[in-house]
């Protein structure tokens, strides 16, 4: 039993006191003088005493007394409380179903460790399953958990950062002890039982790949040797034949890295790196490159460009940044023609007038060569009109109408794309932007024909490399016993506080009932005097 207001059995203690009192110092019998009988002559050993003896005391008194005890028990709210397995504390389980748990029995390991040692410390109970990075809240039970732990598939997942939300959200919206089974560092609080695999990751990756052509064709590799393993096999391919292939020695430190560099015959359009080695975790053991032409800068020199090719523009810039080594390319007008860059001109007022005596109409039937600049476009639905002649010598025209240039190339002194025609719904279509992502592509050399105008300077090789998977150290404290530590099984309680009250009153009642009556001793009227 426990009391929730235990200042009131204070009460208690003056009526035990006068009890006490009552029943020590109130046992001797009202002592009567009778003269006039010799009952006992003498005064030996055989005379009888006088004796204390335990008087039962009155019932009414006795009722009177448990009705006063009962309602200061009742003062206290008294309950009672029994402990139940039915009914364990609420426990939030997350499962780090991600790349690093899901390596071999890891995360089978977990949960039946956690199965059994949470039947016996909590029995059972309520119990919210989170699995990550999922998220999800499934409300069930600690016998009925373990079953979808170990079906949930795996993922190749990085789930630290998933598996610290969950965490915190856990202890944010619950109260009760939250357990993870995980293998990455959690949140430090008294709550937090971290159940983490006993076996260690043995991990090898591959952390940088770089490729250049010049002086030599050569690559490095960075490997990072996060396992026991002191020899691996490193190889880098680049093409079908040109392979290369050496033993290497690994790091000796846990996570620590070393660069090899390997000379390579010759070198293809794309490189790749692989690292042999019988490690746990097979993602980050390829990295790739490619050779890759930088995207050229664009200026917009022509002051009366239209808003339309100022807007497409801006996103061809932002959308493919120059880096290191591009080249430029300029948008002008035709009566200001750099001839150290590649240009796209556009046609002058003056030129849609005809002044230049190219003859003809701007309207008639729209003509299309194959060429990289015309690719993809819906001539048809652009309608487009001539406007005026290309200046200078050696323009191809790739798209016409009539017989007029509306596009025309050239290649020298360096590549050229003349624009001059009339489309007043063109901007409003998609075409507008591919027509225009084709000037500029072709313009920086990179389209689908012939060599390129921007210099080889501009191409540079990019790779790919997984991140590699990093291991947080293992937790240093003894799960168990933090386990062992937090609250014990949940007890049931109920408030008595009615029951106590109602046998208080039931027993003033009695104590009502047997209390003597004031009554006259009856005497016979012959001895009235």
């Amino acid at each position: 039993m426990f009391f929730a207001s235990p200042i009131w059995l204070a009460l208690l203690l003056p009526p035990w006191a006068a009890v006490a009192v009552w029943l020590m110092w109130s046992r001797r019998g009202a002592r009567t003088d009778v003269p006039f009988l010799a009952l006992w002559r003498g005064g030996d050993e055989n005379t009888p005493r006088e004796r204390r003896e335990f008087r039962v005391p009155p019932r009414a008194v006795v009722a009177a007394m448990a009705a006063a005890g009962l309602a200061i028990v009742a003062a206290g709210r008294p309950g009672v409380g029994w402990t139940s397995p039915l009914d364990g504390p609420h426990i939030t389980i997350i499962l780090d179903r991600g790349l690093t748990m899901s390596v071999g029995a890891r995360r089978a390991e977990v949960v039946d460790a956690a199965a059994n040692a949470l039947n016996e410390a909590f029995g059972l109970g309520p119990t919210d399953f989170v699995p990550v990075p999922d998220g999800s809240v499934s409300h069930t039970d600690r016998s009925d958990w373990p079953g979808p732990a170990r079906e949930i598939p795996p993922t190749q997942e990085r789930t630290a950062e998933a598996v610290r939300v969950a965490v915190q959200q856990a202890l944010a919206k619950t109260s009760g002890p939250v357990v993870v089974l995980t293998d990455h560092a959690v949140p430090d609080s008294p709550r937090i039982v971290q159940i983490a695999p006993t076996k260690p990751i043995e991990n090898v990756a591959i952390t940088q790949f770089a490729v250049r052509e010049s002086p030599a064709p050569q690559a490095m590799v960075t490997v990072a040797n996060f396992s026991t393993h002191e020899r691996a096999t490193l190889r880098v391919r680049s093409g079908e034949r040109a392979a290369v292939e050496r033993q290497i020695d690994l790091p000796r430190t846990a996570g620590g890295e070393a660069k090899f560099f390997l000379d390579l015959p010759s070198l293809d359009a794309a490189a790749v790196a692989e690292i042999e080695v019988a490690d746990d975790i097979a993602i980050d053991n390829v990295a790739h490159a490619k050779r890759q032409r930088n995207s050229p800068a664009i200026e917009l020199r022509a002051p009366g460009a239209a808003a339309e090719v100022r807007r497409v523009v801006d996103a061809y810039s932002k959308a493919r940044a120059a880096g290191e080594g591009s080249g430029t390319i300029a948008v002008v007008a035709e009566d200001a023609v750099p001839s150290d860059v590649p240009v796209a001109i556009l046609a002058t007022t003056s030129s849609s007038s005809g002044s230049r005596g190219g003859g003809g109409s701007g309207a008639g039937a729209v003509t299309v060569a194959a060429h990289p600049v015309s690719a993809g476009v819906d001539w048809d639905d652009a309608k487009p009109q001539a406007a005026g002649m290309p200046p200078g010598q050696g323009w191809r025209a790739v798209v016409s109408v009539g017989d007029r240039p509306a596009v025309a190339v050239r290649e020298s002194p360096h590549r050229q794309v003349w624009i001059g025609m009339d489309a007043p719904d063109f901007a409003r279509t998609p075409d507008f932007v591919i027509f225009w992502t084709n000037i500029f592509d072709w313009l920086a050399g990179t389209g689908n024909d012939e060599a390129g105008a921007v210099a080889d300077a501009a191409q540079h090789w990019v790779s790919t490399v997984v991140p590699p998977v990093r291991i947080a150290p293992p937790p240093t404290a003894d799960w168990r016993s933090k386990l062992a530590s937090l609250k014990p099984a949940h007890r049931r309680t109920m408030d008595v506080t009615s029951a106590v009250l109602l046998a208080s009153v039931i027993c003033l009642m009695l104590a009502a009932m047997w209390w003597p009556r004031r009554s006259l001793t009856p005497f016979s009227a012959a001895r009235t005097v």
